[in-house]
């Protein structure tokens, strides 16, 4: 990353504790509740709902999953980038903002309980748009893309996480637009992915996190907007989403290839998303801009999606990362238009 001065502790935006409400249009009847205080746990007031029971919102079938909203933060604005990681027995969130290269890394708190101050502020170069963390031999990693210099830089958090440590800076030779992390047996992964031509190459990260190297190539669809991956058992599949289309491709990962499982279709925008397992059982949370949203359960056999819960989230969000913490999952919500993150718990009934 580009470096740069360290930026000053107001100009990157601590973690607010002034009260603060949802964007504009509230938080229907059926939200996981407001917080009471921005970087502060939800209290009383609302911050649990089980979604998925009958009655109006618009949710379904009987009770299936519990959000918790656990605290709000306000953070600086512009921060289109939430990368949730763990390390060092830690979870951490870094925070990036393409237009201004401001990178902030800040610890979550227990239990998803929002962020502490920063424990590092940098400025890196404008322009990275894909993030994508791995873990290789004991230590924590991460690789950053950036289109408009067509650099992929690789990077390792140090033991005390104040600023990165850049181990390599590569220039690609294929055309992509972002790039996405799995694992297969403890062994990582890096797919770089072209929206535009659906050229996919994958790569093993190179010992000591210095770079990567070609494995194979494969031919996938062009257009898919979103690409998560998720551990079931043994086994480590790939989900990618098709925003314009609102279907999703359900890929299995082998070391030497990608096989094609299922495809299915939804009836909701497929705006933000993330893709969880839980007890074996894979499920996909879709957001929409309006904050209607719905959680879908994968059939283990078929991949055939059932709607579990449809329901309200806060207004306005344009990022969602999934987040797990202790072995519970949750997923971070992020408005980087008003700086303001909201920490959720999800869990199943």
């Amino acid at each position: 990353m580009d470096g740069g001065e360290g930026a000053a502790a107001g100009e990157g935006g601590q973690p607010s504790s002034d009260a603060g409400q949802h964007a504009s249009g509230g938080s229907p009847d059926k939200t996981a509740g407001a917080a009471g205080l921005a970087g502060t746990p939800g209290g009383a007031s609302g911050g649990t709902a089980t979604l998925g029971g009958g009655g109006e919102g618009g949710s379904v079938g009987t009770e299936t999953y519990i959000l918790t909203e656990k605290a709000q933060s306000q953070v600086q604005l512009g921060a289109t980038t939430v990368m949730p990681f763990n390390h060092l027995g830690g979870t951490y969130a870094l925070l990036y903002s393409p237009a201004a290269g401001l990178a902030s890394l800040y610890p979550v708190k227990p239990k998803l309980a929002g962020l502490e101050l920063a424990s590092s502020y940098d400025r890196w170069a404008l322009g990275f748009t894909s993030f994508a963390p791995f873990y290789l031999d004991g230590a924590d990693y991460f690789v950053a893309f950036n289109p408009t210099i067509n650099q992929v830089h690789f990077d390792r958090f140090p033991a005390d996480p104040q600023r990165v440590e850049v181990l390599k800076v590569a220039t690609p030779t294929k055309q992509f637009s972002q790039i996405t992390s799995y694992a297969i047996g403890g062994a990582p992964y890096l797919l770089y992915y072209d929206i535009a031509s659906g050229a996919a190459v994958v790569h093993t990260p190179a010992p000591g996190g210095e770079g990567a190297v070609e494995v194979f190539t494969a031919a996938l669809r062009g257009g898919f907007t979103q690409i998560a991956s998720i551990v079931r058992s043994t086994d480590t599949h790939l989900l990618l989403l098709d925003a314009d289309r609102r279907t999703a491709q359900y890929w299995q990962a082998y070391d030497d290839h990608l096989e094609s499982v299922a495809t299915a279709s939804f009836s909701e925008p497929l705006a933000l998303s993330a893709a969880f397992a839980d007890e074996d059982t894979p499920f996909l949370l879709i957001y929409g801009r309006d904050g209607g949203s719905a959680i879908y359960e994968f059939s283990a056999d078929t991949f055939e999606p059932s709607l579990a819960w449809r329901g309200f989230l806060p207004v306005g969000a344009t990022e969602i990362a999934p987040c797990e913490q202790g072995g519970k999952h949750g997923f971070i919500l992020g408005d980087n238009a008003g700086g303001r993150l909201w920490f959720y718990e999800v869990a199943r009934v």
